[in-house]
């Protein structure tokens, strides 16, 4: 008997357009990757968002995050996102050590957009991060979201390797 197997296209119900309010509910850290395009290795982080609308199928708040090169360099995306966020640029001695575990809990706006991918995939991308405006009411973490770190199975980031991955040849495939 013969056993097939498939991909299965599944639909993904994607938030609204558009700004929202939200509330930081993780900062993980993923460890470091190899850029495939300079080749250096760099440390990244994923910072998670809930918004104030509901997944239709789970009855909880979407959860929208972007990544980020953990860096505060004054061209950096994680930088110019706090420092907007924030609603002004880091001190002198900010720039010494920021943790970003205090991002957790706090609220903000978040400019959700969505954008489809070259295999025809669509995403819905933070692009935008900025503070409550005046009169806004905060969002709290919801009770039944679960850090990453807290997760059943969680396994903390290895560091990467400073070399390319090695071409797997057709020899080297067991099929």
């Amino acid at each position: 008997m013969s056993l097939f197997v498939s991909q299965e296209e599944r639909e993904y119900k994607l938030p609204s357009e558009g700004m929202c309010s939200a509330v930081c509910v993780d900062v993980a850290d993923l460890g470091e990757e190899l850029n495939p395009f300079s080749q250096k290795v760099r440390h990244i982080c994923r910072i998670v968002w809930e918004i104030d609308e509901a997944h239709p199928d789970y009855h909880r708040p979407f959860e929208v995050s972007n990544r980020y090169t953990v860096s505060l360099f004054e061209k950096s995306n994680l930088r110019k996102m706090l420092a907007t966020w924030r609603g002004r640029d880091f001190t002198a001695a900010e720039l010494k050590g920021f943790d970003l575990e205090k991002l957790i809990g706090v609220s903000c706006q978040v400019q959700i957009q969505h954008r489809t991918s070259a295999k025809g995939r669509t995403f819905a991308n933070v692009v935008a991060v900025v503070p409550l405006g005046k009169g806004m009411r905060a969002l709290g973490v919801s009770p039944s979201y679960k850090r990453a770190k807290d997760r059943d199975g969680y396994k903390p980031p290895l560091p990467a390797s400073n070399e390319a991955p090695a071409d797997v040849g057709e020899d080297d495939i067991p099929f």
